[in-house]
């Protein structure tokens, strides 16, 4: 062989060698950037799941101790107490949390069922001006049932969520977490329909009565509560001079107990905010134990979970 030949050898070698240099780092390459994407995904995974724990531990922690919050703040203060705000971190994740009675609410699918659906847009609107200055944006899309019998498709409600009363956001709808606006604290789809007129607001008492109490009684029943925060429904309706008729009526549309809570649970991140709404409902159970002194010690709570929402 000669010379010029062994340099031709020497020369596709090299350059055999540099591709096959090359294609190796290709594939390197690509198999970085793969166990880079798992290795993200496997992160964003554990974080999501970390964050599910956590939106679950608060409902199975932080509602009970809200509740009883807020039932002491009444004992102290003589005052309604219908939310308590609080702020959770586990495992670096930092949770804010928001419970709300939902029985201090005002029940969409009830009011409309006592004012009618053509009434109920000023009525909202009406509402929420008795304690904002803003304006929110009503969209009512009641739930046309097509599905079951006659039965189930009236058992099922026309207004099952917030987004079929208004056109916003849950971050718009909600307003802070320590100072909720007016759509939050106003209205509610969920839970029995009879309003606790010892939270209530003037607006939703108001709301609510239409037909059977007037803005005097209202006032009446302001005043009543302040006086004795205890008082039971029998107290209220012979105090307001109803007849019976009306007695009935108002029966039918308040009540003297709250059962129904909403929890709502906010995380951010830094990458990605997400809300979580559950409805539930928080009853009383007395303790079976007694202390030294033979007492009873105060109501346990319990909770049932009836619906979430997740945005």
């Amino acid at each position: 062989m000669t010379r010029c030949d062994t340099s031709r050898s020497s020369g596709f070698a090299l350059l055999m060698a540099m591709l096959l240099v090359a294609l190796v780092s290709v594939a390197l390459s690509g198999v970085a950037r793969r166990s880079l994407s798992r290795a993200n995904a496997a992160n964003a995974a554990a974080t999501d799941l970390q964050k599910r724990w956590g939106e679950r531990s608060c409902e199975a922690a932080f509602v009970t101790l809200a509740v009883e919050q807020m039932n002491k703040r009444e004992e102290k203060t003589r005052e309604p107490v219908t939310q308590q705000a609080g702020t959770v971190t586990l495992g670096g994740v930092r949770f804010d949390l928001l419970v709300q009675d939902e029985d201090a609410k005002v029940n969409v699918n009830h009011l409309e069922a006592i004012i009618g659906e053509k009434s109920m847009g000023k009525a909202i609107r009406d509402m929420v001006r008795r304690v904002q200055r803003d304006a929110v944006p009503v969209r009512l899309e009641p739930l046309k049932a097509s599905i079951g019998n006659a039965a189930q498709q009236r058992a099922m409600p026309r207004y099952g969520g917030y987004e079929q009363v208004f056109n916003m956001t849950p971050s718009a709808y909600l307003g802070s977490m320590t100072k909720p606006n007016a759509t939050s604290t106003l209205f509610t789809c969920w839970g029995e329909g009879r309003v606790n007129y010892l939270r209530a607001t003037p607006a939703a008492l108001a709301a609510i009565g239409d037909g059977v109490i007037d803005d005097a009684q209202v006032s009446q029943i302001i005043a009543m509560r302040k006086a004795n925060p205890k008082a039971t429904m029998a107290t209220l309706t012979s105090g307001l001079m109803l007849s019976k008729n009306d007695q009935a009526k108002l029966a039918g549309r308040l009540t003297d107990e709250s059962r129904w809570y909403s929890l709502w649970t906010r995380v951010d991140d830094g990458q990605r905010e997400r809300y979580r709404l559950a409805i539930m409902t928080v009853t009383k159970t007395e303790l079976t134990d007694a202390n030294a002194n033979g007492k009873v010690d105060g109501p346990a709570m319990s909770r049932i979970v009836h619906e979430v929402f997740t945005w």
